[in-house]
């Protein structure tokens, strides 16, 4: 377990030093078995026992008591608890971006002060509820609803799949405003809640048995709260694009929580295969493992021009809420070359991956849900092919390879860019090419990253071998794109189905 006597850290690098060790220590400890579902205090506790260095105080402006609340400071505290734990760094993750962020932005002077200095002194834990149990994705329709009374506002509804459910101290609320007619608001205001306070409690009446990331717990809570006025935020024009300036945000700065992951697999990989002998040859020494270790190092690169574009793009005074398309290009290629890597190490390690004591054997199930939180990538994608369309309809053009050149014209050379001649835009409504269309603008979008993340002198080597693989998957989504070849759906398949009914 930790170890005793805990030493106050001065400044950032003294606090990510003392964290690291203090997560090595406590990741050497973890074990799932011990943390059932319904047991939410149990894994408070250990939560918050990896926050022995006030780490959260990276993330806080110093005005608050933090030490400065930089981007690149954040995803390198991100990054480091990735390494040992992806599910601690999303614990990490959502109380910045889903609660710290958006309350020093947008929160009032008094309650900003007040919360954000037991964060920085008392390792107070923050979440961040949208989500309904009749909604989903579909946020916009949202029915919790909150009234004016004066002094205070009435909220009421539900919500789940909030991370951290049970375990938070606070919570940034979304809900709608009831007008005198009755109805609901079209707009979305945000609130933040105090568990500690007897009228702010939020009832929780069961807890999700989720597969992966096990320590952070998620649930359905029904919501009945008085809020005093001071709690209610403030945006800047509408509470929707306060909505989409947080998420826009928290989406582009998974690459932090990516970072140290991918790093980790990376590492175990190369480790294993350098070590791992099959007849008289290292597994490193196979094309096969060869490929998937170029795969895996391939992300990590990717990845870490992602962090360089969030460092300089998502300081907390900047309105993202019109950056959509980049912020869903970042959040889906991430999580999907994390999922891939994960594969791959499994693959490589064979039976030992699924050791649920190993890195590996956690690695598939806790970033399969990085693919579907904060939006499904099915849907995220599909969001990107609708804003790649009209951006090419406001441009009066239907010519891809000239749009993407226009857009990134770092990669206008870039050979695989020819391949864009080929795309044929697809017509309205129709998801599958949709899809397909939003996925290779993400990786195009995510070349033209390598290419400025290339001028600041990273590995020359790992940036041609990310580009080469960028460009490998342009070529499988440029063939799947249009293909007539779509199998229809049989929805009653029972007839003549049986094969044991066949002599």
């Amino acid at each position: 377990m930790l170890k005793e006597g805990i030493k106050t850290a001065n400044n950032i690098e003294e606090c990510l030093e003392l964290t690291q060790g203090t997560l090595q220590d406590l990741s050497k400890d973890f074990d799932i078995k011990d943390y059932p579902v319904d047991a939410p205090e149990k894994k408070k506790a250990y939560i918050k026992s990896t926050l022995a260095h006030d780490p959260f105080r990276i993330f806080v402006d110093k005005k608050y008591g933090g030490f400065g609340g930089d981007v690149k400071d954040g995803l390198k505290l991100l990054s480091l608890a990735s390494y040992d734990s992806l599910q601690l760094t999303l614990v990490y993750g959502i109380n910045w971006a889903l609660f710290i962020q958006p309350l020093q932005k947008y929160g009032k002077e008094a309650i900003k002060n007040e919360i954000l200095n037991k964060v920085c002194t008392e390792k107070k834990l923050g979440g961040l509820m949208i989500t309904e149990p009749d909604y989903g994705s579909d946020a916009l329709n949202m029915k919790t609803q909150h009234k004016n009374m004066g002094d205070h506002y009435h909220l009421k509804g539900k919500k789940h799949w909030g991370g951290l459910t049970g375990i938070a101290d606070y919570w940034v609320l979304t809900s709608r405003e009831v007008k005198s007619d009755g109805n609901l608001g079209r707009d979305i205001d945000f609130f933040v809640s105090d568990s500690s306070k007897e009228n702010q409690k939020i009832s929780v009446p069961e807890y999700y048995n989720t597969g992966g990331l096990e320590i952070i717990t998620y649930g359905l809570n029904h919501l009945d709260l008085s809020l005093p006025t001071e709690q209610i935020f403030t945006p800047k024009s509408t509470g929707i694009k306060m909505m989409l300036d947080c998420l826009h945000r928290s989406r582009i700065n998974f690459a932090g929580m990516g970072m140290g992951y991918i790093h980790r697999l990376m590492d175990e990989a190369l480790a294993h295969c350098q070590e791992r002998k099959i007849g008289n040859k290292q597994l490193i020494e196979y094309d096969k493992a060869k490929e998937r270790l170029t795969g895996i190092q391939s992300a990590f690169t990717i990845n870490s021009a992602m962090c360089y574009f969030a460092s300089k793009t998502t300081q907390i005074e900047n309105d993202l809420s019109g950056m959509g398309v980049e912020a869903n290009c970042v959040k889906t290629l991430l999580t999907d070359i994390m999922q891939e890597s994960a594969q791959s190490l499994v693959q490589l390690k064979g039976g030992n991956g699924y050791n649920k004591d190993n890195i590996a054997g956690r690695a598939i199930m806790d970033s399969r849900p990085f693919q579907i939180f904060e939006g499904s990538n099915d849907i995220l994608y599909m969001q990107i092919g609708e804003a790649v369309i009209k951006k090419m309809t406001k441009a009066k053009t239907d010519n891809f390879k000239k749009f993407v050149s226009d857009e990134c014209p770092a990669i206008a050379h870039e050979p695989c860019l020819v391949l864009m001649e080929k795309i044929i835009l697809p017509k309205k409504g129709d998801q599958n090419n949709l899809h397909t269309l939003g996925e290779i603008y993400a990786a195009l979008f995510s070349l033209n990253l390598l290419t400025a993340f290339e001028l600041t002198g990273f590995n020359p080597d790992l940036i041609i071998q990310a580009k080469f693989s960028l460009a490998k998957r342009i070529k499988t989504k440029v063939t799947k794109i249009n293909d007539p070849l779509i199998a229809e759906l049989i929805q009653d398949y029972r007839q003549n189905a049986d094969w044991s009914a066949f002599d």
